[in-house]
């Protein structure tokens, strides 16, 4: 007896950081998480093989068996061809890859049931991107663990793409464009790493929901286009994640060093505590030369801003195969 099968030739996952709502968003608040350049790129084994002149540098994905892509292998066997990896951060870590592993073999594991063109997305009458609730949590249920449970925001963003909001109280899941015309954002690497899912176990939630107001008047800001509001709330957000002891001391030196500059509006670290990404709003027409000048005395790398923003994961059609099952 025969049965379908398909597989994911090629899949590209965003990297991500978020811009507001690290830790509000584990007890419940609201966040805003950027999708941004560059990619990761996954390649179907078959594929990989077929094209090495292409995929000369796609090393063969190797997760870990306790993480959300490995616990995904584990449950549903043989759903997902093997894949191979392009990673642009060239193993540095941060922006997302453990999600992007978990998107990765989820969505091809997704792809018979849900079409070639794996519609996780759809367009409200206005013509926002947003998420169905119950693909929401279907997503979450394969995604969380038995013990640790994290917030899932980073990865629904990285579904959503550009600026994504992820509301779990108002049951708002969507995907807005950067409409500041006077302001903009850098991302920057700073080469730290903390080891997330380990932080997540060492955690007192209860203490977090000073975050969620904060959080939600950030979002205000953002969706009303008060760019002056918007810088003081990332401001703020930052003095309470820096209160609550959730920056790590290197963060807070790098952020201490780039507020003393008069272009930068607003500086944060991103993510466990703010250890490996450090954003900052900067006047739109500050050039890629003077951010890359004053961050690397203090070892930051250049990452992303505004144009560099795009869509949520992806895979064509022409991308999707069929593959003879027994």
């Amino acid at each position: 007896m025969s049965s379908k099968k398909y597989a994911v030739n090629q899949l590209r996952v965003p990297s991500k950081t978020f811009l507001l709502g690290e830790y509000a968003a584990l007890v419940g608040g609201p966040s805003l998480v950027l999708s941004h350049e560059p990619d990761f790129l996954f390649v179907a084994e078959s594929e990989a093989g077929a094209n090495r002149s292409s995929n000369e540098k796609a090393q063969k994905l190797e997760v870990h068996t306790e993480s959300p892509a490995g616990r995904l292998i584990r449950r549903q066997p043989g759903q997902a061809e093997p894949l191979y990896f392009l990673d642009p951060h060239a193993g540095q870590g941060g922006f997302g890859r453990s999600t992007a592993e978990f998107l990765a073999f989820w969505l091809g594991s997704q792809t018979q049931s849900m079409g070639s063109q794996l519609e996780v997305t759809e367009r409200d009458p206005l013509g926002r991107i947003r998420m169905d609730e119950n693909m929401v949590k279907r997503l979450l249920a394969d995604y969380r663990g038995p013990t640790v449970q994290p917030s899932g925001a980073d990865l629904l963003a990285q579904v959503l793409g550009h600026v994504a909001l992820v509301d779990p109280k108002r049951r708002l899941w969507e995907s807005w464009s950067w409409q500041f015309e006077s302001l903009d954002f850098a991302v920057f690497r700073t080469g730290l790493k903390v080891p997330t899912h380990d932080h997540l176990k060492e955690l007192v939630y209860d203490s977090y929901s000073s975050l969620t107001q904060l959080a939600r008047d950030g979002v205000s800001s953002f969706y009303d286009l008060r760019p002056q509001a918007f810088v003081e709330s990332i401001k703020n957000y930052r003095e309470e994640l820096l209160r609550l002891r959730l920056e790590h001391g290197h963060t807070t030196e790098i952020v201490e060093r780039l507020m003393s500059e008069k272009f930068v509006l607003a500086a944060k670290g991103c993510g466990s505590l703010g250890a490996d990404v450090v954003l900052i709003l900067v006047s739109r027409d500050t050039s890629d030369e003077v951010l890359k000048g004053v961050g690397r005395p203090l070892g930051l790398s250049l990452v992303a801003r505004s144009r560099n923003l795009v869509s949520g994961a992806g895979v064509d059609e022409s991308h999707v195969r069929h593959v003879k099952g027994d």
